[in-house]
């Protein structure tokens, strides 16, 4: 938020991240699912899916672009979301949304047509499994929000320091929450890092 990257450089860029960040999952599964296919010594499935996408993708990136680029009750409804008020150029958010929406899209349809060829594979227990992660997700961002918001009130936004402190702070909350939760929901995810890291420290 200072000298030629200003405060408006600074939100569109954290937009932009937060986006990204609901299509993390998707793109590390994608990966996984692909190398599936591998196995089965199917390379065409996977090839295809990913053609398929990065056109959906450049379609996206053409019709967000569009509806970003004039008022209208999704593009108000966005701005509102990711606090973006008084921007200009803010239809830049078009384009991690339009990648994001893409890699959901992708990994859906590779589990489809996974499951079209091997059967079930326990879906419904990683069905299970992504609404706990899921649901201890969106309490780490309300975690998050919240405590973002109370710092504001009490650090200078407009300074480097201010928004270390606010973000140290938020993230801390965020991951106290997630951790809490993730106990509560009995997530085996966190059995399992439990146990990695205890084989790597000989415990």
């Amino acid at each position: 938020g200072t000298g030629k990257i200003g405060w408006a450089d600074t939100q569109l860029t954290a937009a932009c991240f937060g986006i990204f960040s609901f299509a993390i999952f998707a793109y590390g599964i994608t990966l996984l699912i692909s190398k599936t296919f591998y196995a089965f010594h199917n390379t065409k499935i996977p090839a295809l899916v990913t053609l398929f996408t990065v056109a959906l993708n450049i379609i996206l990136c053409f019709f967000f672009i569009w509806v970003l680029g004039f008022e209208n009750s999704f593009q108000k409804l966005l701005i509102n979301i990711l606090d973006l008020e008084g921007i200009k150029q803010n239809s830049v958010i078009g384009l991690p949304l339009a990648l994001a929406l893409s890699g959901l899209f992708q990994v859906s349809l590779l589990l489809i047509l996974l499951y079209k060829k091997i059967g079930d594979f326990k879906i419904k227990e990683i069905f299970e499994s992504f609404i706990k992660v899921l649901a201890s997700g969106v309490l780490l961002g309300l975690a998050c929000y919240f405590v973002r918001q109370i710092t504001a009130n009490f650090v200078d936004m407009h300074t480097f320091a201010g928004i270390f402190i606010q973000g140290f702070l938020a993230s801390l909350a965020g991951i106290f929450v997630y951790i809490l939760s993730s106990l509560l929901f009995k997530l085996k995810e966190l059995s399992s890092f439990n146990l990695l890291w205890r084989k790597r420290n000989g415990n």
